[in-house]
């Protein structure tokens, strides 16, 4: 009986998701409200100053490929020197299922960019030969990237002593911050010593939204198993939810245009239509990998903003 009741929940669910997804693609495609226009991201000029360096640190494993693949990308054809650190000093090694799972083995049936990217970023120098953690200088680098993910290898890293300190050195240095996704925990977990609260207590932020993270979880438990949107594996709650808790006033926290279809509409170099990013001072965050483009692109002019201060 169970398993006839686990069969019908299953259809049932994916129905009424894909009925969520038809009519929040129409809505998205009439009226989405992207603010991209907000922000300034001509990098004309970017990279013909003196060099920049990004540091950007990840876990050993289980980090989302496409929100590290596409700021590399961006970041490294405007001249910028990109630095990659793993607790070992040996590379780092994506969540597979994003790649070949039920949900990123679709994203990347209809997107062959995202796979692309990634091996090309791991087959480049500055990735085959990480800093160690602690062999890392802070002061040496203009900026830093925290990237997202939900596998079971997240966990220590947004737990990590090391990069809470990190989190609060470049927030505090008024150096260039910035997070995609489940990155932003990674700043939301960092305590200030002085205040004993979150780095981004009086801060505004985005994440991934709530709405998104349970669609992605409940579609691919019932497609692929509950190994394929790791959920319980890494936090027990929603991502919005945690870093709401973090903030001084929930009303800090900006989740962005309601759009079910957005993740399958990621922006580009020329397309920003459907990105969205909130900024605060020093710091900016995007709510998953469609807006990674776009994010790189305002974080280089970010950073070219903070350095010329």
């Amino acid at each position: 009986m169970s398993l006839i009741q686990n069969m019908v929940g299953g259809v049932t669910t994916v129905v009424l998701m894909g009925l969520a997804v038809f009519i929040s693609y129409l809505i998205a495609a009439s009226s989405y409200t992207s603010n991209a226009s907000q922000f300034n991201v001509d990098v004309s000029a970017v990279g013909t100053s003196a060099p920049r360096k990004i540091l950007f640190p990840l876990p050993q494993v289980g980090f989302d490929p496409t929100e590290a693949a596409y700021p590399w990308k961006v970041w490294t054809s405007l001249g910028y020197s990109v630095v990659f650190a793993t607790p070992t000093g040996d590379p780092a090694h994506c969540d597979p299922e994003i790649l070949k799972g039920a949900l990123g083995g679709f994203v990347n049936k209809v997107y062959e960019e995202p796979e692309k990217l990634y091996f090309e970023m791991y087959g480049s120098e500055s990735y085959t030969k990480p800093l160690r953690y602690s062999d890392v200088k802070p002061e040496e680098f203009d900026a830093i990237h925290f990237t997202g993910g939900h596998g079971a290898g997240m966990t220590p890293f947004l737990n990590s002593p090391w990069v809470h300190k990190m989190a609060l050195h470049f927030l505090s240095s008024n150096k260039t911050v910035g997070a995609i996704c489940h990155g932003v925990l990674a700043l939301s977990r960092a305590i200030d010593p002085q205040t004993n609260r979150s780095v981004l207590h009086s801060r505004k932020t985005t994440t991934v939204p709530a709405y998104l993270e349970g669609f992605a979880y409940y579609l691919t438990r019932y497609l692929a198993g509950m190994g394929t949107y790791q959920l319980n594996t890494t936090w027990p709650q929603y991502c919005e939810d945690e870093v709401k808790q973090s903030l001084s006033t929930p009303e800090n926290y900006i989740r962005g245009p309601w759009d079910f279809m957005a993740p399958l509409l990621p922006g580009s170099m020329s397309d920003h239509r459907h990105t969205f990013l909130v900024e605060d001072g020093n710091y900016l965050s995007a709510r998953f990998w469609g807006d990674a483009v776009f994010y790189a692109l305002r974080f280089a002019k970010k950073m070219e903003e903070q350095s010329a201060q």
